[in-house]
Order: structure tokens, then sequence, then C-alpha cells
């Protein structure tokens, strides 16, 4: 339905074109009628015209045999009403027809005319290029129209549309009605904020006239229906102005159309990244839960939730993440999903199958998005019943050994233990009676040192020589041994302290003999089970310390020099994690490819150990080839993720920034990494605003935005990986805000101090690393 309109002092006219489609006619019926009541108050002849104009356009689509459409127009001639409908098309002869002559039931046409002719003061027929209806009644127009509402299309008086309008301009959505003719009527203050426009410029005009690629748009069909067709509809796009998500809500009115508008686009981002999350999930072999915080329902679920549970994917999606959860752990849930949401938490608990059997989980969850107002937690959890029984298992082992240790130490105490003195001084050896008895000597028998040797088992006596003469020269003496008494061997244990006067000579000693006969047989179950757990423990200090020197090696050759340029600092502190399976794959990289540009890159490669160390290398040298192009970050990134998608390869979080030495300018992508912090001049320090993006390697298709940044003369950027903000004490992180905290405090410095004062806190506050910490710093120098 297309139309057009004309304004001067008197009513203006109402035109409009019409298809011949009889499902357009009820719309064209409701335009004619709302454009009457605007200006007539005489309700018998608004309905005697509406009826007559409804008869000729019916008349028209039944029988002009024409798909051109039919025009129709209403206008008030000094005190006449002049209604016209033409169409292109000869369905009838108007010649033959009488309007006196009441017509035949039977005959093609006629009747519609006929009722046209006895309700108007005046009906002509004209033939010209096709045939026109003009219908004349007398009719004086009301001055001024009457007011209609803005949302509902209905008369309304004054108070009533005030009230309306205060309503309009109180709500946050955006709203606009439409006339017959698609120009804009009214429009509120949302409307306003969200378009930048002002009212003048908006009122009168068509929405597409104002902004072109709005006919482009879904909405544009649907206003569209909702004037011709009467129907209402809901749609969502992308605004080409601006590239912001909007939802419009459009209704037919009975004076055209009005629409709701209100802008998505945070929640058709949370959704997508609920949708890559999905993607990702369903690869995963470890469960995924995506729960909401207020409730604890859980909102999505991968194939290993179903798998691990013993539950389908609905069934997991009408369950609250509490009812997965053992009843005795219960009453931490809710604790733990604070912590959760504000900071990031590790932990392990028990879960139960849909079985009711428990069974051991890791879980580490953390807030990940906003979806309509409402935050979603992603929490990742692994079995760990295998591990939990392994470290039974080795529990059990150890208790054995501690109480075979503590049946020798009974063994021991109930065992006769005798002493020994000697004083070289007085040339005097005294022994214990207990001491006697264990040798098989008479109490008194003289002592010499080739007595005792007698007393030896022949076989040890070499080894038992050697042990005391290296004693009496500063060695220690602790020794078993076999010793003869009479018909008897025996095993006893020696151990002596020898005392020494300042220039070494030897002044004396204690010692004691302890016979360990009967315990022999108890150590011997000891050591057979101590044999094993050396073995065991042998084999694991050597792979440990296998996998630290190569990790440490690694990630140590691949530390690059930072570059000496004029005008600009560079400071970077890095600290490898605690043990070797936590080494991790931190990278960086600054360098001058020209003396206009500067390029930095930092990042993490997932996973711990020899391959994250290796695998940093790897993607330095490529994301240095890829930038030699001279593209954008984003661009560089994106190349990037392709070529570590095509190698299936481990994910990568990276920052990566292109900074104009002259002027300070930068602009930088991120993959998935901290936002780095900006240092000012002012002494404030806040995060770089940086559009989201997934880490490399993840999904080939990818995308990655630009932002852009100043620093002036005297201002960094401080740049560092999760190891920062994952470093704990007791359990709590350090996290962003001891990242802002300490950053805060070195404003002003030179960028190594920056960097060493940072790696400085967070060493100083950690337990021990769980991850390695790489901080970057780039700081613009002072202006001379």
């Amino acid at each position: 339905m297309h139309s057009e309109s004309t304004r001067d002092s008197s009513p203006p006219r109402l035109a409009f074109r019409l298809a011949p489609d009889p499902q357009r006619l009820q719309r064209a019926r409701e335009r004619v009628r709302d454009y009457l009541w605007l200006y007539c108050d005489n309700a018998r002849l608004i309905a005697d015209v509406v009826l007559c104009v409804e008869e000729a356009a019916t008349n028209a689509n039944r029988h002009s045999r024409t798909r051109s459409d039919m025009e129709i127009e209403l206008r008030f001639d000094d005190r006449l009403l002049v209604a016209t409908v033409k169409d292109a098309g000869r369905g009838f002869d108007p010649a033959g027809f009488n309007p006196d002559a009441l017509p035949d039931p039977t005959s093609v046409g006629g009747r519609g005319l006929y009722l046209i002719a006895h309700l108007m003061d005046k009906l002509e027929l004209r033939v010209d290029g096709g045939l026109e209806v003009e219908m004349v009644k007398r009719a004086v127009p009301c001055r001024p129209p009457r007011e209609l509402d803005p949302v509902t299309g209905h008369l309304a008086g004054p108070r009533e549309r005030a009230r309306t309008l205060t309503f309009l301009e109180e709500i946050g959505e955006g709203f606009f009605a439409l006339d017959w003719d698609y120009r804009v009527v009214h429009v509120n203050a949302a409307v306003l904020r969200m378009t930048g426009r002002p009212r003048e410029e908006l009122l009168g005009r068509r929405p597409w006239e104002v902004w072109p690629a709005f006919a482009d748009t879904p909405a544009y069909v649907a206003i569209r229906d909702a004037m011709e067709l009467g129907r209402s509809d809901v749609v969502e796009y992308r605004s080409a102005s601006g590239g912001v998500w909007v939802e419009a809500r459009i209704y037919p009115t009975t004076s055209g159309v009005c629409a709701y508008y209100r802008e998505i686009t945070v929640r058709k981002e949370a959704e997508e990244e609920l949708r890559r999350y999905r993607l990702l999930s369903e690869q995963a072999r470890d469960v995924m839960l995506f729960v909401r915080f207020t409730d604890g329902r859980i909102l999505e679920a991968n194939r290993a939730a179903e798998q691990a549970y013993g539950y389908t994917r609905d069934e997991l999606l009408a369950k609250r993440i509490f009812e997965l959860r053992a009843p005795e752990t219960e009453p931490n849930v809710r604790e733990q999903m604070e912590a959760a949401q504000e900071t990031g938490i590790i932990f392990e608990t028990v879960h139960q199958r849909a079985d009711g059997a428990p069974f051991a989980v890791e879980v580490s969850a953390r807030g990940t998005s906003t979806i309509d107002g409402e935050v979603v937690l992603l929490s990742i959890i692994r079995d760990i019943s295998e591990r939990k029984h392994k470290e039974h298992e080795r529990e059990a082992l150890l208790e054995e050994l501690r109480e075979s240790r503590h049946d020798l130490a009974r063994a021991q105490a109930v065992a006769h233990t005798g002493s020994w003195r000697l004083d070289v001084r007085r040339d005097e050896l005294v022994w214990s009676d207990e001491t006697y008895r264990m040798f098989g000597l008479a109490l008194g028998t003289p002592l010499t040192y080739e007595a005792f040797l007698a007393c030896v088992h022949p076989d040890d006596r070499a080894l038992v020589d050697a042990e005391w003469t290296a004693a009496l020269h500063g060695a220690p003496y602790d020794i078993e041994h076999r010793i003869v008494a009479g018909d008897a061997v025996k095993w006893v244990h020696e151990r002596a302290e020898m005392d020494f006067d300042d220039k070494g000579a030897l002044l004396g000693g204690f010692g004691t003999v302890t016979d360990i006969t009967e315990s022999k047989a108890a150590d011997d179950e000891h050591r057979r089970l101590a044999s094993k757990l050396r073995a065991q423990a042998t084999e694991l200090q050597r792979l440990y310390e296998q996998q630290c020197d190569i990790a440490t090696t690694l990630q140590a050759g691949f530390l690059h020099p930072l570059p000496k340029l004029a005008g600009w600092e560079f400071g970077l502190a890095s600290r490898t994690a605690s043990a070797a399976e936590l080494i991790g794959g931190d990278f960086h990289d600054v360098y001058a490819p020209s003396n206009d540009q500067l390029m930095v890159l930092l990042g993490d490669v997932e996973g711990k150990g020899i391959g994250a160390a290796g695998m940093t290398e790897t993607v330095h040298v490529a994301a240095r080839a890829l930038a030699a192009s001279g593209d954008s970050p984003s661009r560089v990134l994106e190349r990037l993720n392709r070529l570590l998608v095509s190698e299936e390869t481990v994910l990568v979080t990276a920052l990566f920034a292109i900074v104009d030495r002259p002027s300070g300018a930068l602009r930088i992508s991120s993959a998935g990494h901290l936002p780095p912090l900006h240092l000012r001049r002012d002494g404030s320090v806040a995060p770089l605003p940086l559009a989201p993006g997934l880490p490399l390697g993840a999904f080939e298709k990818s995308r990655y935005r630009a932002s852009t940044a100043q620093l002036a003369p005297g201002e960094a950027l401080l740049l560092f990986t999760d190891g920062v903000i994952d470093a704990r004490r007791d359990g709590a992180f350090f996290g962003e805000q001891g990242a802002l905290r300490i950053a805060a405090r070195l404003v002003g410095r030179p960028a190594q101090e920056i960097a060493d004062g940072v790696g400085a806190a967070v060493i100083d506050y950690a337990d021990s690393l769980r991850d390695d910490v790489h901080i970057l710093v780039v700081r613009r120098g002072s202006a001379e």
C-alpha cells in the first residue's frame, strides 16, 4: 500500500495506492475511517463514506482484471467531501449503469454502484485509462482536528494524551508512531538518545528517508506488514548505524503503526559466547556446566556431563547444582558459588550419580558472562575417583610402613641397650653391666680396644675397625655389625658421639650398643616395604627432575631480550612455577620492525610442563612472521588462529599491539587474554578496554577486533599472564585487584622497576607458584 499526501490550510488530502489484494482492503478501510474521524464528528456520515469507498474498491478488485494498483483519494473541497477510487482496468461498461434502476441480482456488476448512488449526494463515473468512481458528500470539516493517542491510535482527550506521552518519555525503550503515510508523528526521548538525532529531524519524515539503510532491515518489512495487513511482529537485527543489536516490537494501530525498540547487544553477545562455549564443551572430556548464579539452575551441560552423572541433558537442565552434590557437601555450595563469581575458585568435593553412587571431583568454577542481566557460572568438573583411589592405596602403604617402624621402635625399647664412656685423658674405658652381658664377658673384665675387636664377628672386623678409626678423626660413628658371645652370634647397633677440644684433639666419647638380633626379622620386612617405596620414589624423582630441567631450559631459552629504543623503556619479570609439572608456556616478544613502529606480543600456551614450554617458540616465530605483512593486530591474530587450528595444537591466549613510536598511539587486539593495565600520568591505573576474543586455536572462524589507546609521555602499559592473578595464599587469589593495587604504587617508576615490583609482590603473596608469572612493561619516556 503506497501513499502520498499534501498539507495546506484546509484538511490535508488523503491519497494512497492499494494493490488489488482482498487482504489489504481491511486496513485501507481503517485508514479511511481514521482520516474521517480526525476531521469529521458526524458518525453516520463517516460510516456511509467508508462503506462507499469499500464498495468501490471491492468492485475494482473483482472486475478490473488488472494487477496494477488502484488509487484512492479523499479531500475536503469547501463544504464538500470528495472520494475517488480509480483502477486501471475495465471490468464492465458503466455506460449502461442506471442509478435509479434496481440492479439485477444475477448481473456481473452494478449493485455496489447502486448503493453508492443512494448513500452519496453525487456519483460520477469516468473512463480514462480505467474506471474512476467519484463520490461527493456534503460535509464540514471540524477545526482543529481531533487528537489521537500515539500508542493505540484511538481518540483521546488532552489529559489522557498527556498521561500517555509522559509514560512514553519515562520508559527505557525507544518508541515511535507512524501515520498512514509512514511519517513519524511521535518519537520519545529514548529514540533520540539511541539515534543521536534531534526530534525535529525525525518528525514528519519516513524512517527510511532519515536512514536509507533502514529499508534493508527486517523492521522495514514488519512495518509494511503491520500497516498494510494489520500484522504484529517482533524482529531482531543488527543496526547498520553503530552495529548494535536491536529488538523491534511492531504493532498496527487505528492511525497507522507504532514500534518499541530496545538494544539487545549484550544479550546477543552473551548468547553467542554461550554458543561458542557449547561447541567447545561438546569436545571436552571434562564435565562442563553453565549454572545460573542466583538459584544454581543448570542452563547447559555437555555430553561428558551426561556420561558422568547418568542423566540425559534434559534431566540435567531440570536440576539445580545442589542436587548433584553429595548431601554432606550441600551446606558449602552457596559460599563456593559466591567465591566463583567474585574471583574464581578451585576445590575438591563429592558429587553423586543418578543411581546415588558418590564420586570425588575437582571443580574449577568462574563467573563467565551475563545473560539477560543474570550472572552465569562456568563449572569445569573432573572425575578424580581414580586419583583418590591411588592416593588411598599410597596412604595404606605408608601406614603399613609406619606400623612396621613402630614395631621396630617397640622392639628396640624392650631390647637390652648398653652404654660405654671413653676418657682419653685418664686412659679409661668404662662399660655398663648390660654391655658386659651382651658381649658375654664377665663383669670387671679388663677392657681394651683389642678385647672389643676380639668379640666382633671375623667377617665384620675390618669394617668396624675402619669406622672407628674414622670416628677418632671426627667422622660419625653409627654402625650395625655382628658379635660372637659364647656360642651365639648377635647383631648389635652401635652409635657414638666423640668430643674434641678447640684444636681438634680427641678428649673422649660416649656410645650406646643395642642388641638388635630380634628386631632383624621385623627389619627385613621393613626393608622390603622400604625398598618398594624407594624404588617408586627414585623413579618419580628422576622423572620430576628430568621434566623440571627440560621445561626450565626450554622456557629460559625462549626469553627474548628487550630492545633499546630512544624515547621508550621496557621491563620484564618472569618467574616459573614451583613444580615442573606446573611450568607453563608464557612468552613475549618486543621488537621494532621500522623507525616508526613497535610490535608488542605477550601470550600463554594452554597446559603445563614440557609441551607448553616447547610450544611457545612455535607461536612466537609464527606471530613475528605473520606481523611482517604489515596487517593490523586483529588481522595478525586471525591468521595466527587459522594456522594453530590447522595444526590441531593447544589453545593460546595472546595480546598483540602495534605502537606508533612518535605519537604513542597504539592498536591492540586480544585473543582471550587478560587486558593490560594503563598507568597514567595523573597517577590512576585502569584496565585497557579491549574487544573480547576467543583463544587462538579454539575456533577456525574466530574474529578479532582492534582497540585503540594513547600512551602519553611518562605513561606505561603493564601486560601480564594469568599466573599473576591466579597466585594464591591459603586459597585466596591475588586477583586483578591485587595487580591494580600494586601497579598504582609504581606509577611514574622506570619500566624495569614496575615489572620487578609487580613480580616481587606476587612472589611475596603466593604460598607457592602454581603457574608461571610473566610481566612485561612498555613505557613511553617523559617529555624533555
